[in-house]
């Protein structure tokens, strides 16, 4: 299989099938966490989701298509809503084939939480730095796990940057988790203490409401940024936080 066509497998909406079965235990081996640990990192996760405030329409968040670019929508996502306690995502992949020139691939992933639909803990197990390597990607060590990029000559939010390989194909990998409207850092994604911070600076809040974005790509942000399709992209999701 080529980069782009393993990118769009279950697990690239960073839920771990085998969360399906055994969310606990995945979860605590995944991240080293003890179950104690584990249970005060979720134990604010009930929560019941505010009326008063309006969801965007996530459909139109991503292009359904562009000049140029093939572009293919996930359509199993929904199986995931319990899991992520939430039925507010969307996932498109592009692929742009020219003569000559390896394919240009980008992977988007959205979900979206009501104020009040889960804690920020519950929602931060399931980043890529936890679910990834349960899907045969194996994490590699990058000099900067939190980067500034830009978009059409526009500054994004800090983004994570991580970089998993499987075989011989390489992804890179961008994303926020935005409380509020503003970014969540995460010092270090496989660090208890860090998580542990995080739900007890979040776990009370109820006010913000939250988004997942994902960018993923075969390609550098260097090259990746030079896409009008890109541009498109963060112009949409600006007003969200990006």
């Amino acid at each position: 299989k080529t980069a782009y066509e393993i990118v769009d497998c279950d697990w690239s909406s960073d839920v771990c099938s085998s969360d399906l079965r055994r969310p606990a235990l995945i979860l605590t081996a995944g991240l080293g966490v003890p179950a104690l640990l584990l249970a005060v990192f979720i134990g604010f996760s009930v929560r019941v989701p505010r009326e008063d405030h309006v969801a965007p329409d996530m459909e139109a968040l991503l292009p359904s298509e562009f000049p140029g670019w093939q572009v293919t929508t996930a359509t199993d996502l929904h199986r995931f809503a319990d899991t992520l306690r939430t039925d507010r995502f969307v996932q498109r992949t592009y692929v742009r084939r020219d003569p000559g020139r390896p394919p240009v691939d980008l992977t988007v992933y959205i979900a979206y939480w009501l104020p009040g639909q889960a804690s920020v803990s519950a929602v931060a197990t399931h980043t890529p730095d936890a679910c990834w390597p349960g899907g045969g990607w194996l994490p590699v060590p990058v000099a900067q796990t939190r980067v500034q990029i830009a978009a059409a000559n526009q500054e994004l939010a800090a983004a994570e940057y991580r970089q998993f390989k499987s075989q011989v194909y390489l992804q890179n990998v961008w994303y926020w988790h935005l409380y509020d409207r503003q970014p969540i850092p995460y010092l270090d994604p496989l660090s208890p203490r860090n998580l542990l911070e995080i739900a007890l600076r979040y776990g009370f809040r109820r006010a913000g409401d939250q988004m997942f974005v994902r960018f993923s790509s075969s390609h550098p942000w260097e090259e990746v940024t030079r896409e009008p399709l890109v541009a498109e992209i963060a112009a949409r999701l600006h007003p969200l936080g990006l």
